[in-house]
């Protein structure tokens, strides 16, 4: 009987990384995580763009599962995995939906979708090794899971114009609070007036970096929001749409006035973001050096000392990380990488504030009170 129990018991662990499964998918024992990299994969034919680092033997456990999507991918396949199923399931899925849906391009689900990986990481392998930055995902998790709540986010994505992204923001800004609060003690612990200081540095570096990261998980050229949706930077006409013509400057005009910011933010911090090919602890990591920066102007005098020992917390949980999840991998090498990407992110930030408060100065279009109040601190 014992046997037979351990049996079953290991049956329940993920073919692919052997974090505890969640049943059959697509043919083979699997979690919601490898389930869903295998469906999104397959259904957006993201496979040949997946270059294995070395030589296409790296070894994919729960820790280390996005460090090579070619080799995870590629184990999918090993353990029985079937193309052809995740193709069937699409197919029914397009037939059952109704016409004249904007659906995101080369991005089959909500990324606030309840089967996120996100939702279904075990965090038990990463206490001891990565204490800082297992709080920030534990925090991460929470996020994700209320915004499902919140937003309600629909089958398929769809691209979203200024005044929605405004409204999914102004409501996400709550969460976000909550999350800096859950993921740093040190935040937490500052009294109210300071806490906005803090937050509406943390509030702009953030929502560009996930956006980007987002985007990077996707595959997509389209920048990846909160609640699921996107915008189509290849329209920009359309998110600067003006139905009830409030505004002076026309969409097209817009387009024009602000292409250059997105081509900006996509050039020196997207396309840097996928070329590294973050995974969530690195992603984090991230987010964590961005919001304890040391060198940022005009944030009140408790915030400083708390920033470098933050800061080196975060770096030894990452050369952990390294060393332990990818012995190939030089920590100091991928790193300096990750350190690489700071300046340019510094600079996006500076040119979203700087182009909000020319938008306030002169009413330009598009302009919204309640963003801009956050990013004022008020």
């Amino acid at each position: 009987v014992n046997q037979e129990m351990l049996v079953a018991r290991e049956r329940k662990y993920c073919s692919v990384c052997h974090q505890l499964g969640d049943g059959y998918h697509f043919g083979a024992i699997a979690c919601k995580a490898c389930a869903a990299f295998f469906r999104r994969t397959t259904s957006m034919n993201l496979a040949p763009k997946f270059v294995c680092r070395k030589k296409n033997e790296c070894v994919i456990k729960m820790s280390s599962r996005d460090s090579c999507k070619s080799c995870r991918y590629a184990k999918c396949l090993h353990v029985g995995m079937n193309p052809e199923v995740v193709q069937a399931i699409q197919q029914a899925a397009k037939q059952a939906n109704s016409p004249g849906i904007e659906s995101l391009p080369s991005c089959s689900s909500s990324p606030a979708s309840c089967n996120s990986p996100i939702l279904s990481l075990e965090l038990g392998d990463y206490d001891q090794m990565t204490p800082t930055l297992c709080g920030v995902m534990e925090s991460y998790q929470k996020l994700y899971k209320k915004r499902y709540d919140l937003h309600a986010p629909k089958l398929t994505p769809r691209a979203t114009n200024y005044g929605e992204f405004c409204k999914i923001y102004s409501n996400d800004v709550y969460l976000q609070f909550e999350f800096l609060e859950g993921s740093f003690p040190q935040f937490k612990e500052m009294g109210g007036f300071e806490k906005k200081h803090v937050f509406k540095y943390f509030f702009v570096s953030f929502l560009i970096l996930e956006m980007g990261y987002r985007s990077y998980q996707e595959g997509t050229d389209a920048i990846v929001l909160a609640n699921g949706d996107f915008i189509d930077t290849m329209n920009l006409d359309e998110f600067y749409y003006d139905p009830e013509s409030l505004e002076k400057c026309k969409p097209t005009d817009a387009m024009k006035m602000y292409r250059p910011n997105f081509d900006q933010m996509k050039r020196n911090v997207f396309q840097p973001l996928s070329h590294q090919k973050l995974s969530l602890i690195e992603f984090l990591a991230l987010v964590s050096l961005c919001t304890w920066n040391e060198s940022l102007d005009g944030q009140p005098d408790c915030y400083y000392p708390s920033c470098r020992p933050v800061r080196q917390s975060v770096i030894a949980d990452l050369k952990a990380f390294y060393e332990k999840d990818s012995p190939d991998v030089d920590p100091a090498y991928r790193l300096s990488g990750l350190l690489m990407l700071l300046p340019a992110l510094e600079r996006s930030v500076e040119l979203f504030l700087q182009t909000m408060e020319v938008k306030r100065l002169f009413r330009c279009f598009p302009f919204h009170d309640k963003i801009y109040k956050i990013i004022d601190g008020q």
